[in-house]
């Protein structure tokens, strides 16, 4: 059977299932670093960027002349990355709440998706669920790291410093392996040029951060252009505020008739937040703004596909045995797909 054109989009809503941090709890960890606390500058830079988000205070604040600022990005630095040191360290000590469900989740994207492209910096994709990638004849299949960075030396496993402008090759959207692409960089990814600065790309000046490194460039075309091909992309824990990734999706659904699926969380009291905010209405929190992003998002979420309201990505799976729930089944039948793959 031939592997179904199905892209897989996540956002900080899918990792925070297995113990991973929304973006506000991020900024609002660092905000309350006790470094951060007692610089009185860096305090009140955090209030200021409050809506931009913590990548760009974080970007900002790295921009910052080093001979002037040494103290201030020391902080910045050590404060992350204990953050995400921490946050790891919480996602292993859950592992064995979800990996059963990896078994039955590693099956679906080894057997249906081609591209896998997520907006997160964690490392849970590296850690875990590559372990139970899996085909349609239950033979283990690896992730496919387009440009791959470098290994650094004197650094832990994991850190890596991206490639240089001149090192960068057209990624084709060939072969049998699942593509794995990290659109916004990654914690553990440090700058092509010092080798010294990780690239966490975020917040209101996201396609400017994305601009400053080749790969990333080279990923957000690919983006486009594995959209052109795809006939379902997949979106879980997306919140539809990345204007790049928004103009993309429209021109995708607009010409190719590329089919969007969503997976929303349920809030208390009923309803989903997201299409709460994607249709605002003409009074209150979500009043319609002469404004193309809210224009965008309105438009996008009247072309989604299918929209799927749950607690958590568990209630896709039995609690037991980690095998698809009737929610799955339910899935797998919007988009054609064959059910016992997951028996």
């Amino acid at each position: 059977m031939s592997k179904k054109k199905i892209t897989l989009l996540t956002g900080a809503g899918f990792t925070r299932n297995f113990g991973g941090l929304l973006g506000d709890q991020i900024w609002s960890l660092m905000f309350s670093c006790p470094a951060i606390q007692e610089n009185p500058s860096m305090k009140q830079q955090f209030l200021d960027g409050r809506e931009e988000g913590y990548e760009s205070i974080y970007g900002q604040i790295l921009e910052l002349p080093e001979d002037l600022f040494n103290k201030e990005k020391q902080i910045i630095k050590q404060s992350i990355a204990k953050i995400y040191s921490d946050q790891e360290e919480f996602i292993l000590s859950q592992k064995n709440k979800f990996s059963k469900i990896l078994e039955t989740l590693g099956k679906f994207i080894g057997c249906h998706v081609n591209n896998y492209f997520t907006l997160n910096h964690d490392l849970f994709i590296e850690k875990h669920l590559i372990n139970y990638l899996t085909n349609l004849k239950h033979n283990k299949i690896k992730f496919d790291w387009p440009q791959v960075p470098t290994k650094i030396d004197d650094h832990p496993e994991y850190d890596l410093q991206l490639p240089k402008r001149e090192e960068i090759v057209e990624i084709s959207n060939s072969g049998n392996k699942v593509k794995y692409i990290k659109l916004h960089g990654s914690y553990n990814w440090f700058d092509s040029e010092t080798g010294k600065n990780r690239v966490i790309v975020g917040g209101i000046n996201k396609e400017r951060q994305r601009k400053k490194e080749p790969l990333l460039d080279e990923y957000s075309r690919y983006f486009e252009h594995c959209l052109e091909s795809s006939e379902y992309i997949l979106i879980i824990g997306y919140s539809f505020n990345d204007k790049a990734i928004n103009d993309v999706l429209e021109r995708n659904v607009l010409a190719n008739k590329l089919k969007m699926i969503v997976i929303d969380k349920l809030i208390p009291g009923g309803g989903g937040g997201l299409l709460d905010s994607m249709l605002p209405s003409q009074t209150g929190p979500y009043a319609i703004h002469n404004d193309r992003k809210v224009n965008l998002r309105r438009i996008l979420a009247s072309r989604f596909e299918g929209y799927y309201l749950v607690d958590s990505i568990y209630d896709f799976f039995l609690e037991k045995t980690g095998k698809a729930s009737h929610m799955f089944k339910i899935l797998l039948e919007k988009m054609n797909l064959p059910l016992y793959l997951l028996d």
